[in-house]
């Protein structure tokens, strides 16, 4: 029987999470420091406006980015993932998963005000491609963002377990600009490249 591209996912996103828990909390928390590092000095000076994410789970904790001056963060609103402009301790958890978001009253980000959209995900490859939890919550939030904003740079932020020869995508599935991890901050484009901004 031939599987399905739905099961190849389902399969895919119980392997990278078994494989991104067994990393050791010490080497997870070293590792994301020096991915961090890698996009600070390729795409993130002070100046840059970044859209990153509260980790959840295991994820790749972007932390290191938090000093940057300009941060906006994911909220879910009625239309799905939506960005706000905030601080990270003024972030608070929101049931059912605690995951942390902005407030309400947090300002809205306009797509052209951003440079760079940092996204977790479960797997990645070298083509660009992701696998995340199964929502489409980032690759509709994507999609809109590059409608909007044609230069907005969107980097996968995650560790080298988690890269594999090749993610199964489906026409929704947005493919990254780039990919940072421990080892370095790679291209999949020249489009995506710094010099072509």
């Amino acid at each position: 029987m031939t599987e399905t591209l739905a099961t190849r996912k389902r399969n895919l996103r119980a392997w990278a999470l078994a494989r991104r828990d067994a990393l050791p909390s010490d080497r997870r928390a070293e590792s994301s420091a020096r991915a961090a590092d890698h996009l600070i000095e390729s795409v993130a000076p002070p100046t840059a406006k970044l859209a990153v994410f509260a980790p959840i789970r295991s994820e790749a904790d972007p932390a290191a980015l938090y000093e940057r001056a300009h941060l906006a963060f994911p909220r879910v609103g009625p239309q799905g993932l939506e960005l706000r402009w905030s601080r990270p301790e003024a972030l608070v958890p929101v049931p059912p998963f605690g995951i942390r978001e902005p407030t309400d009253d947090a300002p809205a980000v306009a797509w052209s005000d951003l440079d760079v959209i940092v996204v977790p995900g479960l797997a990645f490859d070298e083509r660009g491609g992701r696998v995340g939890y199964g929502k489409g919550y980032y690759d509709r939030m994507l999609a809109a963002a590059r409608r909007a904003s044609p230069r907005v740079r969107c980097v996968g932020f995650g560790f080298d377990a988690q890269v594999i020869d090749a993610v199964p995508c489906e026409p929704f599935d947005q493919p990254l600009d780039g990919l940072v991890t421990e080892s370095g901050l790679r291209w999949f484009s020249v489009e995506g490249s710094p010099a072509d901004r």
